[in-house]
């Protein structure tokens, strides 16, 4: 194997086919059978949980979601005047900092998810006035995330939504945070940091916050009559038109498709149809001119926005959904005892000497 190569057992990506599976299995099939807490198991552990197993897992995961003093402080302290990822990934590098994470790897993983979703919730809470809540017993991790957001249990069809939008965020090969995080491992860096360069690559507009940019341009056009002159002016313009491309899926999505039938359904359950209208007419405009794939954020964003989630805080959910990738992606990492060394191709001048 040379240096540039990277053999992994979590996913394979079939661009063309548009498949995307992990361990074996389809993510739209885990995503819709299973909960988050399943899929997270299976990417941390190679197999989906037996009732026991699960059981240990969603404990070790309330124990992350219940934020002890020195965290609730955190969360007063480092949302204030920056972008909440950015006090996201401060609120991590100090988990390592406080060292209070289990000794049990598996229950490790589970607590430092459960940590990203309570911090996030809080951040949300007090960024509106609010203080962080403590999490209910044996709830759904996404029933707990929204109760420690907005102060009541979901109903069914938003709990159903967030988790499967969660679940189908959990894993895509190696995408630029990913294999940030691969990058990392590969040093002896230990998870807490390599957590971090993930969420540092996610800061990045281009990877985690094209989600909030769907959101924004659906705020612009208003009205599905006004897809048409939207997409003009932004062609005419040069733009980037926000959840449509992807490196990999090069003709559709299945992340998108699967999305795309939970907002339908939230969309029923809420009474509002406005946001999918609109976005089912970018999709038939854009199609007359350019032939570009829906990507995952085409539909995430407006879920998000439906579930009464602030915008500004998409790009954390993302991050809550990845954590379990990035966290199977460490864990393998490291298992091959291998710097990740990838050579680049000189473009540069030819040789030259300095001439007195």
């Amino acid at each position: 194997m040379t240096n540039d190569q990277i053999l992994s057992a979590i996913s394979s990506i079939d661009g063309n086919q548009a498949s995307l599976r992990v361990r074996g299995y389809a993510i739209e099939e885990l995503a819709s059978k299973k909960q988050f807490e399943d899929v997270a198991y299976l990417l941390l552990e190679g197999k989906l949980p037996d009732k026991a197993e699960k059981e240990d897992f969603c404990e070790a995961l309330r124990r992350g979601l219940t934020l002890d003093e020195e965290s609730r402080f955190a969360i007063f302290s480092f949302q204030k005047n920056h972008p909440p990822l950015v006090g996201l990934r401060t609120f991590l590098s100090n988990l390592r900092f406080w060292g209070k994470a289990p000794e049990n790897s598996l229950h490790a993983g589970a607590w430092i998810i459960g940590r990203l979703a309570a911090c996030t919730a809080g951040f949300i809470r007090v960024s509106q006035g609010s203080s962080p809540l403590f999490p209910k017993p044996s709830e759904s991790f996404a029933a707990q995330i929204f109760f420690l957001t907005f102060g009541r249990p979901p109903k069914n069809p938003e709990e159903k939504t967030l988790d499967r939008t969660l679940s189908i965020h959990s894993e895509n090969g190696l995408n630029a945070s990913t294999f940030s995080v691969r990058v990392t491992a590969s040093t002896g860096a230990d998870l807490i940091s390599a957590l971090c360069s993930g969420l540092a690559t996610l800061i990045g507009p281009r990877h985690g916050g094209a989600s909030v940019e769907v959101v924004k341009m659906l705020q612009e056009i208003k009205d599905p009559h006004q897809a048409k002159i939207w997409i003009q002016n932004a062609l005419a313009r040069k733009a980037k038109i926000p959840g449509f491309g992807h490196r990999v899926f090069t003709k559709e999505d299945p992340r998108a498709l699967f999305l795309e039938e939970e907002l339908r359904s939230l969309s029923r359950f809420n009474n509002t149809g406005s946001e999918l209208a609109i976005l089912q007419a970018l999709v038939l405009e854009l199609r007359k001119i350019k032939d570009l794939p829906r990507n995952i954020d085409f539909y995430a964003g407006p879920i998000f926005l439906a579930l009464g989630f602030p915008p500004d805080f998409f790009p954390c959910l993302f991050a809550i959904g990845r954590t379990p990738g990035w966290i199977a992606h460490y864990r393998e990492q490291v298992s091959k005892g291998r710097l990740i060394r990838p050579r680049a191709t000189y473009v540069g001048p030819s040789p030259r000497e300095i001439l007195d």
